[in-house]
């Protein structure tokens, strides 16, 4: 539960309505912390004209995408909604964050200047962040894809592919949303060709029939989908490889077409059985696309979203998705327990 000390801050529920990971020293636990992180960026990503507009130029701008996956943007005032670094309460949430790796030792933000996608386990609490840095013009050096420190955790949209029986599966969040704002939301993703974890092959095993590996089209992204696929079909999973043009991801294709959906669906068809021997009768016919069928495999685009395909998410704190209390700018969540003595985050 989450402890009185800290108001208005509400926990990851789980299904039993209690957050169960460990409890620090002074009863946050880090999963309620990096929720409250969630919902501050998805705050400010409304309030960058920056951040929208490179998730428009990619298309993965999509309202739904950003409310329903909580979508956000890391502009370097999260140290600004913590108590001073003078304060007993403010130098303990600077080093919980530290050690969760929102915040550098040198107390500047991991993320910062990246939308952040961030990633939860079956029980709503948040496991993983991904972030993707915004400009083109980074200093040599200065990487471009950012995850929190340590082993990747969680599935992104389980909610979405668990019970289908054909998955669409990208090497990185920025495809799969690709997949999922074009109208196919069967679709998770791997954390890049050496991402894809035993969490996500349990997922996919547990009654998915046919996965469809829609990686780049790049040696990599090849060695890669043929691993992948091998690891799959020894536990009894069809797979097929979604051949893109050569050298490009599935975001390349959805920014170059004018009608993402029918373009992505077209590969989707054209999708090529990875097994040894003829292929199942399931899998997909060879032959012209039709748009009015939709793809063979049953990831029609969906124009509204399905019954279940809202993924788990935890409670996010006060003031996420709309401006806070006392007049605040756009993308600035207000502080809980701004009283006396009481500097708490967010």
């Amino acid at each position: 539960m989450t402890p009185a000390c800290w108001p208005r801050i509400r926990s990851c529920s789980t299904a039993a309505g209690r957050c169960r990971s460990a409890p620090t020293s002074r009863g946050l636990r880090p999963c309620c912390l990096l929720a409250q992180v969630v919902a501050y960026y998805h705050t400010t990503l409304a309030g960058s004209a920056q951040a929208l507009a490179y998730l428009g130029s990619r298309k993965v701008g999509h309202p739904e995408a950003m409310e329903v996956f909580a979508l956000g943007y890391a502009n370097r005032t999260l140290a600004y909604r913590l108590p001073t670094k003078g304060a007993k309460m403010g130098a303990e949430l600077r080093g919980r964050l530290q050690a969760l790796g929102v915040l550098r030792a040198s107390g500047h933000e991991h993320f910062n200047g990246s939308v952040v996608v961030p990633i939860f386990d079956g029980t709503g609490a948040v496991t993983e962040m991904y972030g993707r840095k915004v400009r083109a013009d980074l200093r040599p050096g200065t990487p471009a894809h950012l995850y929190l420190p340590g082993p990747h955790r969680g599935v992104w949209n389980r909610a979405g592919i668990t019970g289908a029986g054909e998955v669409v599966l990208a090497e990185s969040l920025i495809d799969a949303l690709s997949f999922w704002c074009a109208g196919y939301r069967n679709v998770t993703a791997a954390y890049g060709t050496e991402g894809f974890t035993d969490e996500l092959a349990e997922v996919l095993c547990a009654g998915t029939k046919r996965v469809l590996i829609a990686f780049d089209r790049d040696d990599a992204g090849d060695r890669a989908a043929l691993r992948v696929g091998e690891a799959l079909m020894a536990r009894g999973t069809e797979c097929l490889r979604v051949e893109l043009p050569r050298g490009a991801d599935a975001n390349d294709v959805a920014r170059a077409a004018d009608d993402p959906a029918a373009v992505l669906g077209r590969y989707l068809r054209k999708a090529a059985w990875m097994g040894k021997g003829p292929a199942p009768v399931s899998s997909p016919p060879a032959g012209p696309p039709s748009r009015d069928e939709g793809p063979t495999v049953r990831s029609r685009p969906v124009r509204s979203r399905p019954v279940g395909s809202r993924p788990v998410r935890p409670r996010l704190g006060a003031g996420a998705g709309r401006a806070g209390r006392g007049q605040l700018p756009p993308g600035r969540a207000p502080l809980a327990g701004t009283g006396p003595g009481q500097g708490l985050f967010f």
